[in-house]
């Protein structure tokens, strides 16, 4: 989908299915955008709004567990899941409503998570590697239009498949960052006019979209149903969440709401 190109410079924006499809080539001099709604990206806007000292994102549970031991058992809060439950010996699982000021302001957390913490290991090929869901899906966009050139938006999926959620997400975000392109033209690739689509279907509607998807159903099914009302609210926290040399902390300039059109 291309809009007239007389306006000002082309924005490219990618959007790939899965972690797996994204090519660290493709990355590399491109603005990215990570996406894992249920519940990673979730978890991780929450944290940064709460005031936590620093986040590092692990890929393996034997990973975490070894900088843990490197930093102190005392320093540090370990999180995570496997499976959707909260890794036995871990301090907090992986869900929003654990993640309030009381309990995470000025801790440094330690995360490992079974799709979302290899994914953003992914993302760390790219120029600027930014951490979005619903929660924070404009402010994210307002940084990366800010931040100039192409933007490559990476659903982290589930065991490197399509998951509904994290389409749906990059729809809105790919919407938002047109709403701040105005006039000057966006180029998107064939999947993130899938995701606009999707997004549209479902925008008034995303906790129901999150309840009717596949893992969506898996979280209920145990029990995790006010995650999904978590993890459903559009807009409801202004923090960008930026990956710098393997840590996660608030964006330097933050994003703002853009206004609505």
């Amino acid at each position: 989908m291309i809009w007239q190109q007389d306006w000002g410079p082309l924005l490219k924006v990618d959007l790939y299915c899965s972690a797996t499809e994204a090519p660290h080539g493709a990355l590399r001099d491109r603005t990215a955008i990570l996406i894992d709604v249920l519940r990673g990206s979730s978890c991780i806007a929450t944290a940064i709004h709460s005031g936590c000292k620093d986040l590092i994102p692990i890929g393996s549970i034997e990973g975490a567990l070894t900088l843990t031991q490197q930093l102190g058992r005392k320093s540090v809060l370990l999180c995570g899941e496997q499976n959707g439950r909260k890794i036995e010996g871990f301090d907090l699982g992986i869900s929003p409503c654990e993640y309030r000021p009381e309990v995470v302001a000025g801790q440094v957390l330690i995360l490992a998570a079974t799709n979302g913490s290899g994914a953003i290991a992914r993302t760390s090929f790219s120029r600027l590697s930014l951490i979005a869901s619903f929660l924070n899906a404009s402010s994210v966009s307002c940084q990366a239009s800010r931040s100039g050139g192409n933007v490559a938006i990476v659903c982290s999926g589930k065991e490197g498949g399509f998951s509904l959620e994290d389409m749906v997400c990059g729809g809105l975000i790919i919407t938002r960052l047109a709403q701040y392109q105005e006039e000057s033209p966006i180029e998107l690739n064939d999947a993130a006019i899938a995701a606009q689509v999707l997004y549209e279907r479902y925008a008034d509607s995303i906790l129901h979209m999150l309840q009717a998807s596949h893992y969506g159903q898996y979280l209920m099914q145990m029990g995790f149903q006010h995650d999904l009302e978590a993890c459903a609210q559009t807009d409801a926290l202004e923090v960008v969440p930026t990956l710098i040399e393997g840590h996660i902390a608030p964006a330097p300039g933050r994003g703002v709401r853009p206004h609505r059109v």
